[in-house]
């Protein structure tokens, strides 16, 4: 495939066609970027050379121009003196100069749609460089954060976990309590109040009971 068969492949590509299927999409639109910047640097060559040879082209036809100009002044003189014989021969050296003007000046209209086709095409391929820089940022984001979260998750896991523990501990205790038949901690404090209030009780009875008896 030639340079400009694989330029016009790129620019009138999708970016997603470029990438395929790859499973490292990073790595994959990072292959495309450095594809598009060798192109863009090739046709940024072809470009100077399009250039240099329209300018090129360019200054013959203006010399051409100018002996065409200079074999028609001298023939208007001549004619304007009454001496044919001498216009006759500055019309005939104008011919060869006109006739190379008309084929530079062709020349020059292609050499000029030539450049302007270069230029189209860099304008492209820089348009998708762009495209495909933006897409990189984004894949490169997406993995940055990823990276991020996981980085979180790893720091904080250990503080989630023991406190986790600490939680099915404190469970697992008071279920292996009631397993074995003790109280749960808010029913054994209630039967502790009910045995300090029957205390009182039988307490003051018998301090009553002794006052009945003047003990």
């Amino acid at each position: 495939m030639g340079l400009f068969d694989r330029i016009a492949e790129l620019i009138t590509s999708n970016l997603q066609d470029l990438l395929g299927e790859s499973e490292d999409p990073a790595d994959a639109v990072a292959g495309v970027l450095r594809e598009i910047e060798e192109r863009i640097d090739q046709t940024r060559g072809h470009l100077a050379q399009a250039i240099s040879n329209e300018r090129r082209i360019r200054a013959l036809a203006d010399q051409a121009r100018s002996r065409v100009e200079a074999c028609g002044r001298e023939a208007s003189e001549a004619v304007a003196r009454g001496e044919d014989d001498r216009a006759r021969a500055a019309l005939a050296r104008k011919k060869a100069p006109a006739e190379d003007l008309d084929e530079l000046q062709g020349q020059g209209e292609t050499a000029r749609r030539y450049r302007d086709a270069i230029e189209e095409k860099l304008r492209a391929l820089e348009a998708k460089q762009s495209e495909a820089r933006r897409h990189q940022e984004r894949i490169l984001e997406r993995i940055r954060v990823a990276q991020e979260g996981r980085a979180l998750s790893a720091a904080a896991r250990p503080e989630d976990t023991r406190e986790v523990d600490r939680v099915l501990a404190r469970t697992a205790r008071q279920t292996e309590a009631l397993g074995e038949g003790a109280p749960p901690p808010r029913a054994a404090a209630s039967a502790e109040f009910q045995d300090l209030a029957l205390d009182e009780a039988v307490e003051r009875e018998l301090q009553d009971l002794k006052r009945r008896l003047g003990r």
